[in-house]
């Protein structure tokens, strides 16, 4: 009959608005290219940062949806994770004293060899033969009593 086809309708509505999408898009790319350097750089670290992101939040969507679907067994993975979050916390801030334990004991040490040295050359003075204390016995009492003081402040 010569009237059209309610297909022809789909497909010239179709082909119309692929036509746009696509003149839309070649705008873009000319705006693009009108631009200076910097401010394409910028573009596309911003697009590149976008992506990036969307990767991540699909990748979290994922885990949230596994996680969710485990119900007892994700809310133990949780708590196990949490646990191990709080150990590694503790384990830096230990550390972080034992860093500054060193450092007293350093301290301490170098001062018990000058104190020493002083005595030596008293007692020797005095007439007396003296021998300095092997520098093993002295790390071990000074880290022995510097552990024992330690252990008198708790409560």
């Amino acid at each position: 009959t010569g009237e059209p086809c309610p297909s022809d309708h789909i497909r010239l509505w179709f082909v119309t608005m692929c036509c746009a999408r696509f003149l839309e898009n070649m705008n873009k790319v000319v705006q693009v290219s009108k631009m200076d350097s910097t401010t394409q750089l910028h573009r596309q670290q911003a697009l590149w940062t976008r992506m990036q992101i969307r990767k991540k939040r699909t990748a979290a969507k994922c885990i949230l949806g596994c996680m969710q679907g485990w119900k007892v067994a994700g809310r133990a993975f949780i708590v196990a994770k949490t646990m191990v979050n709080r150990i590694r916390t503790l384990q830096r801030w230990w550390q972080g004293c034992r860093e500054r334990i060193r450092e007293r004991r350093d301290d301490v040490s170098a001062r018990w060899e000058a104190l020493e040295r002083q005595e030596i050359e008293r007692r020797e003075k005095a007439g007396h033969r003296w021998f300095p204390i092997k520098e093993k016995v002295r790390w071990n009492f000074i880290a022995r009593e510097m552990r024992a003081r330690r252990y008198r402040v708790l409560p």
